[in-house]
């Protein structure tokens, strides 16, 4: 019997050449993680922050868009503004809309004394976001036109109302790069104004909404 057909050769090579097997098992585990990240790559920012606080167990001085949700909601019971403000997170980010009324006076758009309360600590909120994110401020108004010295319609309105909003965020400390201001005047109603619920309606469409993304 010659030398390469000894078995106890044979065997040995079997066994030098098993790593091959465990190294080809560690690639396929390694495309299988990639391709699971590359269909979830459209989790959005909330879950994706969920999840990483999920995994390393921390967090830092920073926060995200989950916790400044949870601040405003408590913020909003225990003042007692539940039905002046409202929170939403979803896909596209957190929304925080507030009613114009408890930010400015009728056809007004300069903030009155009591929206410097409010904004103070929503802004404080929005600051200790972890990364820059893109906040803008909308201003909305309802179907009701307006003419004025000082605007010439909603959208003049509008427009003015979110610029101020965004100032007196700036002034609270939340970094100017990250904000914008814009306005819808009445082309964007939160609900239909007609009939016995008109003035309802209405008073929910004038409104200006803070959004995270």
């Amino acid at each position: 019997m010659s030398e390469l057909d000894d078995p106890l050769l044979d065997g040995g090579s079997d066994e030098e050449d098993n790593w091959l097997v465990s190294y080809a098992d560690l690639l396929t585990n390694l495309l299988a993680f990639f391709v699971m990240l590359f269909a979830i790559s459209n989790i959005t920012q909330a879950r994706w922050e969920m999840l990483s606080d999920a995994l390393t167990k921390k967090k830092s001085e920073r926060i995200g868009v989950v916790e400044v949700k949870q601040r405003l909601d408590a913020f909003v019971k225990e003042q007692g503004l539940s039905n002046e403000i409202a929170t939403k997170l979803d896909g596209r980010g957190l929304e925080v809309r507030f009613r114009t009324t408890l930010l400015f006076a009728s056809a007004e758009a300069e903030l009155t004394p009591a929206a410097d309360r409010v904004l103070g600590p929503v802004a404080s909120a929005l600051a200790s976001l972890a990364h820059a994110y893109e906040i803008s401020v909308e201003g909305h108004a309802d179907d009701v036109p307006i003419h004025t010295p000082e605007y010439a319609s909603n959208w003049e309105l509008s427009a003015k109302r979110s610029v101020n909003v965004v100032r007196r965020l700036i002034d609270h400390g939340v970094p100017k790069e990250w904000l914008s201001a814009e306005a819808f005047a009445d082309t964007r109603p939160l609900v239909a104004a007609s009939g016995e619920t008109l003035e309802a309606a209405r008073a929910n469409n004038r409104r200006v909404v803070v959004r995270v993304r």
